[in-house]
């Protein structure tokens, strides 16, 4: 549990290292197609960078395809927007109080109720949003898992979860 801590607040802390490179964000708009880099766009500053850094990660421990650099670059597109306290909040929630977070979640709820929920369902909302704009079925499925407790037998999904998690 104490080093998920650190590594959450590892992730906290580099998010507020300012804007991606011109070089990074050539990157990006080499590997996504106008739909996809609609949806990178929209994502919050810090989440762009957290993108970029789980890519960047991929690159460097082996050849990933380009269907898992896609999912480095998108998997966290349904959260939509989420304030840092927010953020914060979810974290402490989901590892000291799951139970309390499991009541407090709601999809149809708002304010913090509906972050909380988003959130939690991330993975499943920007998969639905992403199959919808017509995006490779594998990378749909690598953006649905990257929070899955196991990756079986998937190599990709299970270097996604380890990326997400690090950076």
């Amino acid at each position: 549990m104490w080093s998920d801590l650190r590594a959450h607040v590892r992730r906290f802390f580099r998010g507020f290292r300012g804007t991606l490179t011109p070089a990074e964000r050539q990157t990006v708009e080499a590997l996504l197609g106008p739909e996809e880099l609609r949806c990178f766009r929209a994502l919050q500053g810090r989440e762009q960078r957290h993108a970029v850094d789980v890519l960047r990660h991929l690159e460097g421990h082996g050849s990933p395809s380009d269907d898992l650099l896609v999912a480095a670059l998108l998997h966290n597109v349904g959260k939509g927007r989420v304030r840092l306290h927010e953020r914060v909040a979810y974290t402490l929630l989901t590892m000291f109080t799951p139970r309390l977070l499991a009541r407090v979640a709601a999809p149809d709820g708002r304010g913090f109720r509906r972050a909380m929920a988003a959130q939690r369902d991330h993975p499943a909302i920007g998969a639905e949003a992403l199959a919808a704009i017509g995006v490779r079925p594998r990378v749909v499925e690598l953006v649905r898992g990257h929070h899955d407790a196991s990756a079986d037998d998937d190599a990709e999904l299970a270097a996604l979860i380890e990326a997400d998690l690090l950076r």
